[in-house]
């Protein structure tokens, strides 16, 4: 793995859990143990971006369920689903739920070391997505009213005339609130600004 990454440990056997997180730290990784998928999801909102590697098989809940409402939740924590005695249609209803991957038990530690690695791509495209969601969030906030309606209506390739006979406004208006919405995004390009925000705005 190229950067430590926290890897959250939702299994209910004890003594699994407990060599998974004592083998996960022996590799450089940051690995958190919850023993029920309730004490998982209460910690959800606090955790910091990470792989979770959840049991079907939990005390409390079952782990689809818990699976389920992490994805509620969190979309920047990768998902790895075991499971013990586990045929084929176990690991392909796990993904249909929306898990990233699936590792049998008795877990092979090289299979699942491999298996995160893989995974963390997946985490880090998700945090980079999540950066860009919450930059171009603030950016839209930034916005006036009457700036958004300019930005939306040109994002859908109408041409200044036509926006501005649309809004009821004079085509340099519409070129003056191009500028503004390029100031604010931080751009000399007025393309850029659509680019970002396409599939934001609608």
């Amino acid at each position: 793995m190229r950067t430590k990454c926290p890897v959250y440990i939702v299994i209910g056997e004890a003594p699994l859990r407990r060599h998974l997180v004592s083998m996960l730290r022996s590799h450089g990784h940051v690995p958190t143990p919850f023993s029920t998928g309730t004490d998982f999801l209460e910690a959800s909102h606090f955790l910091h971006p990470g792989i979770a590697v959840l049991d079907v098989h939990l005390p409390d809940m079952p782990g689809l369920l818990t699976l389920q409402e992490l994805l509620s939740r969190r979309r920047d924590i990768p998902i790895i689903m075991t499971s013990t005695g586990a045929d084929i249609r176990v690991a392909v209803q796990t993904i249909k739920k929306g898990a990233d991957d699936f590792v049998e038990q008795p877990v092979d530690d090289q299979i699942l070391l491999e298996t995160i690695d893989n995974t963390a791509l997946l985490l880090e495209e998700r945090i980079d997505l999540q950066k860009e969601k919450i930059r171009v969030e603030i950016f839209l906030d930034r916005l006036s009213k009457r700036e958004f309606d300019v930005l939306k209506e040109l994002a859908n390739h109408d041409d200044n005339y036509s926006v501005a006979k649309k809004l009821n406004l004079t085509v340099r208006s519409i070129e003056t609130y191009r500028s503004r919405i390029m100031r604010k995004c931080g751009t000399s390009k007025f393309a850029d600004a659509v680019s970002m925000c396409r599939g934001y705005i609608s």
